[in-house]
């Protein structure tokens, strides 16, 4: 199924859209429980609370990036700055995501930013 080639094995059709419909679930489900980890820990780190309402205002699940989740810390407390956002974001990747990239593109899709090689 992984490879969207399964078949139906009694009249053949293929699973191929029945596959990546579940793809999507599970990475929106992933998206979301990752997000929540990140933000947690940037929390942690930076001492603050970022409200679930500053997150959820700012993009669909599908679509949110580390930028979104860095954005959400920095409007939650007004003296932390864009530069301290970024960096407890980053470092709450590298805490929580050990299998994260070197380098982190803060402005694809969550999923992709975190497993970049699972969409190649």
């Amino acid at each position: 199924m992984l490879a969207l080639t399964a078949i139906c094995p009694k009249c053949g059709a293929s699973f191929h859209e029945l596959v990546l419909s579940m793809r999507r679930l599970v990475d929106e489900n992933a998206t979301f429980f990752d997000a929540i980890q990140i933000l947690m820990s940037a929390e942690q780190k930076l001492g603050i609370d970022v409200k679930d309402e500053t997150v959820e205002n700012i993009r669909p699940w599908s679509e949110l990036s580390l930028r979104d989740l860095a954005t959400a810390v920095e409007r939650s407390d007004s003296t932390i700055t864009h530069a301290a956002a970024n960096e407890a974001v980053n470092l709450a990747v590298r805490a929580e995501f050990s299998d994260a990239p070197d380098t982190l593109d803060f402005n694809l899709p969550l999923h992709q930013a975190l497993s970049p090689h699972r969409y190649e």
